[in-house]
């Protein structure tokens, strides 16, 4: 496979870019002709030799990759050399004809199955994958390409795969916290780590502007690879960052680490392609040694704490799901009185309406009865009134001529009486006058009958007027009593109507009382089944940090055993000629002819040997090939006695099991100096709070001992280690 420089150099593809991509699409979303090359010289390796995509590779020009993604088979071989099988085998539809029906699916597979590996994945659908020509969203397929070879880049970086990314934890944080940390968060602090040993003196923050004059770049390269890299880190501060980038990067290719990035993309600040170059040092070079045995000790109890926890947890779960359980049956209970209830109700409520109804209309009724009745009232007093108007009318015309008949009476009564007197003057004219009598009395008897008959009828028609107005006055109180009645029976219905509304506001309130307590509980049930969610969670979690201390837990050896294991080579002879003497303070390699007392050990003449963090005691014999005891000086705390012969130093090893105390004896101040500032340095070598606080030698006017402890390591420079020497 041709290098990228050689691709640029004999293929036009590149300068042709913006042909191939419309001018209106490219002012919107600008594609860097570096970035895509990148993508494509990676997707290019990884495939090699896969047999399903030959016809598609290789990717050249580099612009071929938008047209030939777009049947889903070159993403899906592409998510495959990430993790084997994440896409399966026999639901990828390969071959140089795929229907259209077929690359829907292929490109469905892709999306789904790059988010199960944790890429994200954001407005980007099929469409935009198989007609990211036609529609401009040529963006959209390198945000996917970025994605999955991001993803290929960082599968391994966590603590299962490197258990001694735990050193990168800062002070005070716990293991849960580097489970948590995305990629770019772990590159940077596992970057600034090295920069520390190396003592580049400032902090990388970000893989664009922090590293744009590849300062960081060549104290990285030449801290992981000290004998590999032959870069000269004074003569390169005073080129011009562009040559500075590209000594770096030949630098990297010794070493086989130059992919992705080229020298402008490192002066640019280019993001994307930068952290693909650290990662790929990581993955090569990460550099970093396992956990000490004081480590395994304090990560074995955050290991019984994690289980204790997550015991704790999952009893809590248990007793919330019961609880939710319980709530759940509550809530079923609820739900079914409540329909039941409210099944009476609304039957309650509809016998009410019902009853309302009859109610209504029985007002209504008596109602138009009473206005009959009073209309009748009123009727019958009208004729009543007429009735008795020609009944008076009658009776005065009865008394006028019973009046009339008494004078007529009165008149016969006084001729009869002239009559008499007459007879009884004159007898004889009786006889003559006898017949004339007799008509006379049966006129006077027919008077008189006439006019008893006239005081009958007279009473008759009296007595026919006081039954009249007798039964006129029943007929009235008969009326006023039914109205009366009637406006009792309306109060007492419009009564019975307002309780009845009472009742069925009572009842609506008690309704919306009881849909109030069920949303209640509902609500309760929801913050209960998300409460148990986020325990599940946290269970989950625990579970994983228990298994991540599992791992941890088989990579934790000795201090000797971790010395052993970290130099394979590890006789005297070996570091004597890697090293220098004593004298010299820059080198990495210490050694001298000492006597000391080791624990449970009397005095003894060692050779001693001080490696990065490592304090080694050899037997003195020059063909010693393995140390008699190794201790860790992480953090360790040490002080100076003055004794008769000399001087004598005591290291406590704090890190080290049961914490065991060193005793050294030296000749002469000057090499006790030299000794305590190189064990002091050593103490500080895998520091947890190494960006804030190291070692410094010197900070203080000269012959100032106190001025040799906990000073910030930021100053410390090779500069200043010559002043402590010649101090």
């Amino acid at each position: 496979m041709a290098s990228r420089t050689q691709q640029a150099a004999t293929e036009p593809s590149l300068s042709g870019l913006t042909t191939a991509i419309p001018d209106e699409f490219a002012s919107r979303h600008a594609i860097h002709p570096s970035e895509l090359q990148a993508y494509v010289d990676e997707i290019n390796r990884k495939l090699h030799g896969n047999d399903h995509c030959q016809h598609l590779l290789p990717l050249e020009p580099a612009t071929a990759l938008f047209d030939k993604q777009q049947d889903g088979l070159l993403f899906c071989e592409l998510l495959n050399t990430i993790e084997p099988g994440v896409v399966p085998v026999k639901q990828i539809h390969r071959g140089t004809a795929i229907t259209p029906h077929c690359k829907v699916e292929n490109q469905n597979l892709v999306i789904a199955n790059a988010k199960a590996l944790g890429c994200k994945i954001f407005n980007i659908g099929v469409v935009d994958l198989m007609k990211c020509v036609d529609n401009n969203t040529q963006h959209l397929v390198m945000g996917m390409t970025w994605q999955v070879i991001k993803a290929s880049l960082t599968q391994g970086l966590s603590i299962t795969h490197h258990p001694e990314l735990i050193r990168l934890l800062k002070s005070g944080e716990a293991l849960d916290v580097m489970l948590g940390l995305p990629a770019e968060e772990i590159l940077l602090r596992w970057m600034n780590y090295h920069l520390d040993k190396a003592n580049y003196g400032s902090t990388v923050t970000n893989f664009s502007s922090s590293i744009r004059n590849s300062m960081a770049y060549a104290h990285l390269l030449k801290q992981l690879a000290p004998t590999a890299i032959e870069l000269d880190l004074g003569a390169i501060a005073e080129e011009s960052d562009l040559t500075r980038a590209t000594r770096v990067l030949e630098a990297a290719r010794a070493i086989g680490c130059h992919k992705f990035v080229q020298p402008t993309d490192i002066v640019e600040g280019h993001e994307r392609l930068n952290l693909a170059f650290v990662a790929n040092l990581f993955n090569n070079y990460p550099g970093i040694s396992l956990p000490t045995e004081s480590e395994l000790a304090a990560l074995n109890k955050s290991k019984t704490e994690l289980y204790d926890q997550l015991k704790q947890a999952q009893d809590q779960a248990a007793s919330f799901k019961r609880s939710t359980e319980s709530l759940h049956r509550e809530l079923v209970e609820a739900q079914a009185a409540l329909a039941e209830e409210t099944s009476a109700r609304q039957a309650q409520n509809e016998q009410h309406a019902s009853e309302k109804q009859a109610l209504v209309t029985d007002v209504d009724g008596i109602r138009a009865q009473l206005a009959q009745l009073q209309a009748q009232l009123i009727a019958s007093s009208e004729e009543h009134d007429a009735a008795k108007q020609a009944l008076e009318a009658q009776l005065k015309e009865i008394k006028e001529s019973l009046d009339a008949e008494a004078t007529t009476s009165q008149q016969l009564e006084s001729e009869l009486k002239q009559a008499n007197a007459q007879l009884r003057d004159a007898n004889e004219e009786v006889l003559s006058y006898k017949a004339a009598s007799t008509q006379g009395q049966e006129a006077y008897e027919r008077a008189r009958n006439d006019h008893q008959s006239a005081a009958d009828m007279v009473k008759q028609l009296t007595e026919s007027t006081v039954t009249l107005e007798g039964e006129l006055n029943r007929e009235r109180r008969t009326a006023h009593e039914a109205a009366a009645t009637a406006q009792i029976m309306l109060s007492q219905k419009e009564t019975e109507l307002q309780k009845a509304n009472d009742q069925n506001a009572a009842q609506s309130l008690d309704i919306k009382r009881l849909q109030d307590e069920l949303d209640a509980q509902y609500d309760l049930v929801r913050a209960k089944d998300a409460m148990l969610d986020h325990l599940s969670a946290q269970v989950m979690r625990k579970e994983s940090q228990v298994e991540h201390l599992k791992v941890l837990y088989s990579s934790f050896v000795s201090p000797k055993k971790l010395f052993l294991s970290l130099f394979p080579d590890h006789s005297r002879s070996t570091f004597e000629k890697a090293g220098q003497s004593i004298e010299n303070m820059q080198s990495q390699v210490l050694f001298r002819t000492l006597d000391a007392i080791l624990p449970r050990s009397k005095p003894k003449t060692y050779w001693v040997l001080l490696k990065d963090n490592f304090l080694a005691f050899y037997k003195p014999a020059e063909s010693a090939t393995s140390p008699v005891d190794v201790f860790r000086l992480d953090d360790a705390v040490f002080q100076r006695d003055e004794v008769d012969d000399g001087v004598m130093m005591v290291i406590s090893c704090v890190q080290n099991e049961g914490r065991p105390v060193v005793n050294i004896r030296f000749e002469d101040d000057r090499s006790a100096d030299l000794w305590h500032n190189a064990i002091m340095i050593s103490s500080q070598w895998w520091s947890d709070n190494r960006q804030k606080r190291a070692t410094m030698l010197l900070m203080s006017p000269a012959g100032s001992r106190a001025s040799l402890f906990h000073v910030p390591h930021e100053h410390t420079s090779p500069k200043l280690l010559k002043r402590a020497q010649d101090a």
